[in-house]
């Protein structure tokens, strides 16, 4: 069997089919003036978001409408081109905008130039964007493969002078009860961990970012990068107690939550510091 005639092949082209051309379409998304027209079963059955808007007791599902007027609206074409291809085009479209986005282009222009590193580090944006949608919208399969993109992106780029730039400002959009993106991140400084210390840049924004610095620590130890086989209960053990402790009893009430300090022989010794104050604690 043919390429052009496989199954996959026939699958693709139908789905092309369905959101380029909305065959029997069933439902509408609308955002910033673009109608999306789109199908109940490819969104609701992959969006607790959209399943719960198309319930007949909302207003969104009496009239088959879900309206989107606060979001971005690449970020919604990507959203829901993942629905239907399990993709998206990181820096571009599989639906054309560009009627509507011409109309946008100078506050788009405005507001992206504000992000650190200019358009070169726009695909970065895009990932982080279509992760906080995915969480949104509930769809945990995107958030995967957003936070994927995310950390290929990373690998790609960890040497650029913006990198740091980027990281700051991508968890500064992050829900701060997530987890996926600090393993991204903690992953690939880890991974180089010797070159970004000497450049030096890095150190402020882990020390910004507690959890990521306990996520670069055990990934150390599993690339056996930082490891003596006694470390491993100590390691346990002083996460455990440092995560049990909310706040530093010295300086707490005015630094609020607790940010980790690791130093040479800390762990040995099963002790760690406050970042802001230096106060010791030690695993009883």
């Amino acid at each position: 069997m043919s390429q052009a005639t496989s199954p996959k092949s026939l699958i693709q082209t139908t789905m092309k089919d369905l959101f380029l051309h909305s065959q029997f379409s069933d439902m509408t998304v609308t955002c910033q003036g673009f109608t999306f027209k789109v199908h109940r079963s490819i969104l609701c059955t992959q969006s607790d978001f959209f399943k719960a808007a198309m319930n007949g007791n909302f207003k969104e599902g009496k009239g088959l409408t879900v309206d989107l007027p606060k979001d971005d609206l690449e970020t919604i074409e990507r959203v829901l081109s993942f629905l239907y291809f399990n993709y998206y085009s990181e820096d571009s479209h599989i639906m054309d905008l560009s009627p509507h986005l011409k109309t946008r282009k100078a506050t788009t222009s405005a507001s992206r130039s504000k992000k650190k590193g200019g358009d070169e580090n726009i695909t970065a944006y895009n990932h982080v964007r279509v992760y906080v949608a995915a969480d949104k919208f509930g769809i945990l399969s995107l958030k995967k493969f957003a936070a994927e993109r995310f950390g290929e992106w990373c690998e790609h780029n960890w040497e650029s002078k913006d990198f740091h730039a980027v990281l700051e400002l991508s968890m500064a959009m992050i829900p701060p009860h997530d987890t996926s993106f600090h393993k991204a991140i903690s992953s690939v400084i880890s991974e180089n961990i010797v070159e970004l210390v000497r450049n030096g840049a890095i150190s402020q924004f882990v020390e910004s970012q507690g959890k990521i610095g306990w996520g670069i620590i055990s990934d150390l130890i599993h690339r056996c990068q930082v490891w003596e086989p006694s470390w491993d209960r100590a390691v346990v053990n002083l996460m455990n107690n440092a995560l049990e402790r909310s706040k530093c009893h010295q300086c707490g009430d005015s630094q609020g939550e607790l940010r980790v300090d690791l130093q040479p022989g800390d762990i040995r010794m099963q002790r760690y510091r406050c970042g802001y104050c230096g106060t010791v604690y030690r695993n009883v």
